[in-house]
């Protein structure tokens, strides 16, 4: 069951041909500060500028007298450049241009001439009506590297035979504020231009762009050399103003430039606010606050600014506070759950020595790894078959199972935890093919807000997490709030009493009642569940002041979690002091009594770690991932740690071994152990890289982390984006959710000669691959820690990775079914298809108007099209004139009546058609092959018997 999200750039093409329901996401101009080098490949970064003196910066509440040409949009930012920092297509500049005039701009700007911009951008803005602030870039190289551009724009107006819609130019972006250029040579430079410029027939005007202290501090010279007067004011930069009073701060600015360049115009060339990033001083980044400063700074001078940018720009660094790249706004997204099967097939797989092949959407990402056999090959391949999906009115924040001692579907439930501290509790009802609600549980109340000045609930993030026998969830809510929700699972052995009837005589006296139990059976029939509580986490262990993050630990008789905090906020700026201030606590549950026991604590650990991953049998214990390390615990509170960047061993005292050379990136990684027999895990991180942790065993005991790169041509790239979750859900099989590219079912093999199995080698080939499929039984391993003979009877063979000499090789990876994500969506643009030049009627000429969005992020980026019609390209065409009805159907070729491999079997595909012409009845069976279509002949088949009225197969899929 997935809850698909939505995100946003561009270098595929894929198609969509219907009007699925989407969780979609508009975007809005929003803007930030300069960063456009003539090159893009390389792209400079100038720092952050603060806008305006800030003796002179107002508060929030201060307000113009009138505003700035409110109201409405003047002018967007545009940088032709892709998420990686190369040049864009001019199909995707026209498409962008399409979407900032869609909004309602009248201009679009640009900062240099690279990337072919003048030509690209001004052909698409022209058709368009925008007009065009052009600009000369001055970068780190100085003022005379930045010569040649003035020369290209004058050979682009010269080409054109006009300068129509050029309405100004900017010479430089912040050049003195960056020290490119001193104040009286950007002037100079300007005269010169503007000279050029004139010659070449421009008569229009010419400025450059600075932050207001700087303008203010040579007002005499960059004033003079400029027909108008524009600066960048950013409100965020200034670390004194809130999101709402952002517009008044622009409008504060540009009455200040008034006044610094008197009797010149006014404008403002950059201007917005940060959707992502930390916070700076009273200025904080986020969507919501993004929004409300867009609209603050158009209603008090929309008419003058330049909103920045047209989309997050992923190409620059993340600069100071983290926000240089987030200044592209996302407005609204729904949410969707969908519950599917799963179906195993043989499929033959793709060639992925073609650089061009993508087996799941036309892309140019370069050599394809999600496969790993030759051509024509045919392997098992599981395939998610859709069953239901519900629209949901708020957002899905985590989706666990729970295993109920009765469902109406006799499988598991599934708990779905909803923003606001909501949980919902639903399950498959087969008699009416859907699902059905069996409780809600609302947390919002009154006693759970802490001091005035907390957070709200929404704005805290919240997980859930589940025992792995089902006894409980415990969802954390707020700033310290657990609700704990108990299940009743009077038949598992490890909630029972301690009497044993093998070895005591008779049971106690002081065990419970009868009357007691019968009235927790009668009231675990009425309800799956118990009375939920909330808990605060200091109630737990006073330590626990910051939360980090908690799961629930596999292997303990009773409810047990870990849990990640510290006893004081961490803080970048603070390090020396804060580096190693976390704790790792395991805390066990007494459900009956609400009370709570700490097992065991691991303090100083380092600050970065964010997440618990609890692990299954053969290795037990969990891991704790940071941005720069992982860290093993064990049941005994013995740790083992690797630094996997060079920063691992920096910002940390905590001892770690020395992967630095792996140069990984944790932030935002997902974990999951590669099946619930293996002592391996499938690491995924944020670029979509795959790697295979391992450990290394002295006895029982782990002794060691060991790390390891997926070969690209082991399928290690097989992601296109980072992931947002993932989930065994077979042998050899695991979803893998994203919020930026297409969820996925990974499958993975292993070469026979690289595993230790009990199965013995001499029946199979050396050389052969073991496909692991889904369709072996999965085996329950959820040991208990006190029963040492089931223990050893399940006990499974760790293969120490110090003892694998060579492992590039180990595990393939391929992609076998993915879901379509057309989000995170950024831009929008409406236009009508260009008419085929190919006058061939069967190919069905599209109408109406088509929906053109760029979607995904990273390598899983592309350009999506959306139609309110099919239009099909006809590959094969038969004329079968009067045609009623018609069959298509597939049956194997084998006449014995034993069809047990279906998988591996051919099949003959026919057409059966049922015809009425002049009072006649007729039927025709037709062969369908690859090639063409072929009436059947010289058969039992009797066209002339009549119409058909139904076809089926009978005989294991051997007859018709």
């Amino acid at each position: 069951m997935t809850a698909p999200s939505s995100s946003a750039t561009s270098t595929s093409v894929r198609e969509v041909t219907s009007a699925p329901e989407i969780p979609t996401s508009s975007a809005m101009p929003i803007q930030d500060i300069p960063a456009h080098p003539p090159k893009p490949v390389k792209p400079s970064h100038p720092e952050v500028a603060n806008s305006g003196p800030p003796a002179k910066k107002p508060a929030d509440d201060a307000k113009p007298k009138k505003p700035f040409h409110s109201g409405s949009y003047w002018a967007m930012t545009y940088s032709p450049y892709t998420p990686s920092g190369l040049c864009k297509a001019s199909s995707d500049v026209a498409s962008d241009v399409a979407s900032i005039a869609a909004k309602g701009f009248s201009s679009i700007r640009l900062y240099s001439t690279d990337c072919s911009g003048l030509t690209n951008v001004a052909t698409a803005a022209q058709s368009h009506n925008l007009n065009l602030i052009l600009g000369v870039y001055i970068s780190a190289s100085g003022i005379s590297a930045a010569r040649p551009q003035i020369d290209e724009i004058v050979t682009w107006a010269a080409n054109n035979g006009h300068w129509k819609g050029v309405e100004m130019i900017v010479v430089g972006n912040e050049a003195v504020f960056n020290n490119f250029a001193s104040a009286e040579e950007l002037a100079s430079f300007v005269s010169e231009a503007r000279s050029a410029f004139k010659n070449g027939g421009y008569d229009g005007p010419v400025t450059l762009t600075e932050t207001v202290d700087i303008l203010s501090k040579h007002a005499e010279v960059l004033c003079s050399a400029s027909d108008i007067a524009a600066a960048n004011i950013h409100a965020f930069f200034n670390g004194q103003v809130t999101a709402s009073g952002a517009g008044a701060f622009v409008a504060s600015q540009l009455e200040l430039l008034a006044e610094t360049c008197p009797g010149k115009e006014v404008y403002n060339l950059e201007t917005g606010w940060p959707s992502k990033g930390s916070k700076n001083g009273v200025a904080i980044p986020g969507s919501w606050e993004q929004r409300i400063a867009v609209e603050g700074i158009r209603k008090m001078a929309g008419g003058k600014s330049t909103f920045f940018s047209f989309v997050d720009d992923e190409w620059k660094e993340e600069g100071e506070w983290g926000v240089e790249r987030s200044w592209g706004c996302v407005i609204a997204k729904t949410s969707l759950l969908q519950i599917f099967s799963l179906k195993s097939v043989l499929q033959e797989t793709t060639n992925t020595s073609d650089p061009l092949v993508q087996p799941r959407r036309a892309s140019f990402h370069g050599p394809s790894a999600t496969g790993t056999h030759r051509h024509g090959d045919r392997a098992p391949t599981t395939k998610l078959v859709l069953i239901a999906q519900y629209e949901l009115s708020c957002v899905v924040t985590s989706l666990a199972r729970i295993k109920l001692q009765e469902s109406r579907s006799g499988g598991e439930a599934l708990l779905v935890s909803l923003r606001n501290a909501k949980l919902s509790l639903v399950e498959w009802d087969p008699e009416r093919y859907s699902i059905s609600t069996i409780s809600i549980h609302l947390y919002e109340r009154e006693d759970t807000q802490g001091s005035p000045w907390e957070p709200d609930a929404e704005d805290n993030v919240s997980y859930l997490s589940v025992d792995p026998r089902s006894r409980c969830a415990a969802l954390k809510f707020g700033e310290r709030h657990l609700a704990i929700l108990p299940f009743h699972q009077s038949g598992d052995d490890l909630v029972m009493d301690d009497y044993d009837s093998d070895v005591d005589d008779e049971e106690p006296k002081d065990s419970k009642s009868t009357e007691k139990k019968e009235e927790e059976v009668k009231q675990a029939t009425t309800t799956p569940y118990g009375a939920s509580f909330v808990l605060s986490t200091l109630a737990l262990d006073p330590s626990l002041l910051h939360p980090v993050h908690l799961a629930f630990l596999y292997e303990y008789r009773d409810p047990t979690f870990g849990v990640l905090s510290s006893q004081v906020a961490s803080s970048i700026s603070l390090l020396h002091e804060r580096r190693d201030i976390l704790s790792y606590t395991v805390i066990t549950l007494d459900m009956e009594q609400r009370a709570s026991t700490a097992l065991l604590s691991v303090t100083n650990l380092p600050y970065d770690l964010f997440a618990v991953v609890p692990l299954r049998l053969p290795i037990g214990g969990s891991l704790l991932i940071g941005g720069n390390e992982i860290i093993h615990v064990d049941q005994a509170g013995k740790t083992n740690g690797a630094a996997v960047n060079e920063f691992g061993r920096k910002s940390t005292s905590f001892p770690l071994a020395d992967q630095s050379d792996l140069e990984f990136r944790l932030e935002g990684c997902v974990i999951e152990q590669l099946g619930h027999d293996s002592s391996e895990l499938l690491l995924m991180m944020n670029n979509g890289e795959l790697a295979i942790v391992g450990f290394k065993i002295d006895g029982r005991s782990v002794s060691g982390l060991s790390i390891r790169r997926v070969p690209e041509s082991n399928g290690g790239f097989a992601l296109l984006a980072g992931p947002s979750c993932a989930s065994l859900i077979g042998r050899g099989r695991m979803f893998v959710g994203s919020e930026d590219a297409d969820s996925v079912v990974l499958g993975w093999s292993r070469k026979l000669d690289k595993l230790k199995r009990q199965r013995s080698i001499a029946e199979l080939d050396a050389d052969e691959e073991l496909e692991i499929t889904d369709m072996e039984d999965d085996i329950d391993d959820d040991d208990d820690l006190y029963s040492g003979a089931k223990a050893e009877a399940k006990a499974v063979e760790l293969v120490p990775s110090s003892e694998i000499p060579d492992q590039v090789d180990d595990y393939r990876f391929r992609v076998h079914d993915c879901l379509d994500n057309f989000g995170p969506m950024r831009s929008i643009a409406l236009g009508k298809p260009s008419p085929r030049s190919s006058t061939d009627s069967r190919h069905k000429k599209a109408t109406g108007l088509e929906l053109l969005v760029t979607s995904g992020r990273s390598r899983a980026g592309g350009l999506t099209t959306f139609r309110r019609q099919i239009n099909p390209r006809v590959l094969e065409q038969h004329l079968v004139p009067n045609v009623s009805r018609l069959w298509s159907v597939a049956v194997s070729k084998s006449s014995d009546g034993q069809a047990n491999d279906r998988q591996s079997e051919e099949l003959d595909n026919y057409i059966i058609t049922s015809t009425h012409s002049d009072g006649e009845q007729r039927s025709t069976a037709y062969t369908l092959t690859s090639k063409d279509i072929k009436e059947v002949q010289d058969t039992e088949f009797d066209p002339e018997a009549g119409a058909t009225i139904d076809v089926e197969t009978l005989s294991n899929g051997t007859r018709i």
